[in-house]
């Protein structure tokens, strides 16, 4: 009996730690950084699902000349691989949001201003920015859905400038849930 318990324990541990292995290769959420390989590890659909989540940690790594800024039409209409873009103001990263209305693109802001030091900063003014809404009826979000939407604790600053002493927990926070 003691002998099946040992290989139990060692295949599970194994197994654990083949898991881990495969998510830091694999890194589907692109928070780590790991090498991307053309056919197998390129795409990330799920970084596509969580921009909040991804896009802090990817505008840290990529150290962008230009950053781009604004919600879906920023997002969805600005190409930074464009070859239009000047060699100068190059690399170019998109940091815009669906959604995300003019507090959080400054708050995303502030967080690629501490972190990176670029030439250039593009903000997308939309005309729904400007409009204001009444409140309504408060919404209850899956638990998913909140995590994605409070993205304040990764930001390494807080909405006043300040360093946000809670970065760090987030960022362990975001490694375990990836």
């Amino acid at each position: 009996m003691g002998r099946f318990l040992r290989v139990w324990a060692l295949c599970l541990v194994g197994f654990a730690v083949a898991t881990v292995c495969l998510t830091v290769g694999v890194d589907p959420y692109g928070i780590l950084g790991t090498p991307r390989i053309a056919g197998l590890t390129a795409d990330k659909p799920a970084a596509a699902d969580w921009p909040r989540l991804t896009k802090t940690y990817m505008v840290e790594r990529v150290q962008p000349a230009t950053i781009l800024l604004g919600s879906s039409n920023v997002d969805v209409g600005m190409d930074p691989d464009s070859p239009a873009w000047p060699a100068a103001s190059r690399p170019v990263f998109n940091l815009a949001i669906d959604g995300a209305g003019p507090r959080t693109q400054y708050d995303y802001l502030q967080h690629a201003l501490a972190t990176t030091s670029p030439k250039l900063v593009l903000v997308g003014v939309s005309f729904e920015d400007a409009m204001t809404y009444p409140p309504g009826p408060a919404r209850r979000l899956s638990a998913d859905t909140a995590a994605q939407w409070s993205y304040e604790a990764r930001l390494r600053t807080r909405p006043d400038g300040a360093p946000n002493p809670d970065h760090g927990l987030a960022r362990l926070k975001d490694l375990a849930f990836a």
